[in-house]
């Protein structure tokens, strides 16, 4: 099966890179955090997803690719703080 990419975009809040409450939970140092899948996301939810980059798009946004699909994730006006290929946790608004 191919993943696709969501019709929807996560507006990221918050990158596990640059987030310091984000990365406890993610790394199991702080509170349990539960990442949804990113097939099961809709627009105006407020989520926290952990992925894998599969590609950057432009300097704010890139791809963000879980087994059950990939997402547009734009973290404007920042650059992507993150390259292809790296496992991260990610908090925000599905637009």
């Amino acid at each position: 099966m191919t993943a696709k990419i969501a019709h929807a975009a996560l507006m990221a809040a918050a990158l596990a890179l640059g987030a310091p409450a984000a990365l406890s939970a993610a790394t199991g140092t702080g509170e349990a955090t539960r990442y949804q899948k990113i097939a099961t996301i809709a627009p105006g939810q407020a989520v926290t997803l952990r992925g894998v980059v599969a590609r950057i798009t432009d300097e704010d946004e890139f791809i963000l690719a879980d087994p059950s699909g990939q997402i547009r994730v734009y973290v404007g006006p920042n650059m992507v703080p993150a390259a292809p290929g790296e496992t991260i946790t990610v908090s925000g608004r599905v637009d």
